[in-house]
């Protein structure tokens, strides 16, 4: 058995899967007699005005029988899903598993490029306040 913070193995379902416009769909092993008590972190880098900006987002495992909605070519039964919202663009992403202070070591790198696909929050709609109300100003 290996040390269950040792590293996890990070994959993309169909070369990334999107459910939805910006909705990813993520795959990764880990052993099953480990996995309970887990957290899941993504180390994410993407270009931002030119410079790579760095951020780290949770991401909480489906129970493992919502991930045979996917196909996987390499599913096991250590192995678990996922999804969250990217906005369009480049990214980098590393997978930790974190339990009690003690973290795995990060993932392989999965690169994505999600330029084709729609922002995650839907462009704010601009609302034009009525016009006021001319009655009874002796028009």
């Amino acid at each position: 058995m290996r040390d269950p913070l040792t590293s996890v193995l990070l994959a993309s379902l169909l070369a990334v899967a999107t459910a939805h416009a910006g909705q990813v769909v993520l795959a990764w092993d880990e052993d099953l007699d480990v996995q309970p008590g887990l957290l899941y972190s993504l180390q994410i880098v993407t270009l931002q005005g030119g410079r790579p900006t760095a951020t780290t987002r949770s991401i909480a495992p489906f129970p493992v029988e919502a991930c045979t909605q996917w196909p996987d070519t390499a599913k096991t039964s250590d192995s678990l899903c996922g999804q969250l919202c990217l906005e369009p663009g480049d990214y980098s992403l590393r997978l930790v598993a974190s339990r009690a202070g003690a973290s795995s070591n990060p993932s392989n790198v999965l690169d994505l490029d999600l330029t084709s696909s729609s922002p995650c929050q839907a462009p704010p709609v601009v609302t034009t306040p009525p016009a006021p109300s001319l009655s009874g100003v002796g028009f």
